[in-house]
């Protein structure tokens, strides 16, 4: 299954929506409940990586948390980048 399947099987909301050139913003949570955590990514392939960080930071007892747990504890020993962190992309407004 995909991050995005599990964390819908998971009851764990998101929101994911973009503006051209304005970056993809990705939301953990609902309007409804509010949003645990948000932020901009530039490319889609951050999205996923994204949301399944903040949704085993903010559900640690989840189901989608204990699936995913391992694979982000193995990064952050090795001390690998994230996939979306890549510093300010923001176009120039020069």
């Amino acid at each position: 299954m995909s991050i995005m399947q599990d964390l819908y099987h998971s009851e764990i909301n998101v929101s994911v929506s973009w503006f051209w050139d304005g970056g993809i913003e990705v939301k953990l949570g609902d309007p409804l409940n509010g949003f645990v955590a948000e932020d901009r990514v530039q490319y889609w392939g951050q999205v996923e990586p994204w949301l399944r960080d903040r949704a085993i930071e903010h559900f640690p007892d989840s189901l989608f948390a204990r699936m995913y747990r391992d694979k982000l504890s193995v990064r952050l020993i090795h001390r690998e980048p994230a996939a979306y962190d890549i510093g300010d992309w923001r176009p120039s407004s020069g």
